[in-house]
């Protein structure tokens, strides 16, 4: 038989591997789904700035730009990316390094992937918006007291894939 202390550890991992990601899922809904439209119009507008090529561009010329569960897997992306080089700089302040394969890999491969993961999905969801158009994929945002079927999805993946 277990000891109580393991089984109470082994609780309470369980509960924040799944109580912080789904903070951080409900707050990227809140504070960047919720404006997605002042998102894309900026984003737009860096485009034209920046004076990318139209094969470049990720977000779309023809509305909406970006659909809401595209711009939800962006932040995360995004997200997650800031977490590795947060959790690589944390190393290195702890090794005194920044030549262990570890903080390297944290700092700098991670993020990249990531980034580079990022451009990709939103270069697909961009071609398939040009496709397909807005068209059933695109739920409006929920009003308060509605449910929002796209942020129980995301909180169910959420809890479905923590360790």
């Amino acid at each position: 038989m277990e000891c109580p202390a393991e089984c109470l550890a082994e609780c309470l991992v369980g509960t924040i591997t799944r109580i912080f990601p789904t903070i951080f899922v409900v707050l990227i809904d809140q504070q960047i789904v919720q404006r997605r439209d002042e998102i894309v119009r900026n984003g737009r507008q860096l485009q034209k700035t920046l004076r990318l090529p139209d094969c470049m561009c990720v977000i779309a010329h023809a509305e909406p730009g970006l659909l809401h569960g595209d711009l939800r897997l962006a932040a995360q992306l995004l997200g997650f990316a800031c977490l590795s080089g947060n959790l690589g700089m944390g190393l290195a302040l702890y090794k005194g390094t920044f030549w262990d394969s570890w903080v390297f890999g944290f700092i700098f491969i991670g993020p990249a992937c990531l980034l580079v993961l990022l451009f990709l999905s939103l270069f697909l969801a961009k071609r398939r918006l040009l496709r397909n158009g807005a068209g059933f994929e695109d739920a409006r945002p929920s009003q308060p007291g509605e449910r929002n079927i796209e942020l129980e999805r995301s909180v169910q993946c959420v809890w479905a894939n923590a360790w």
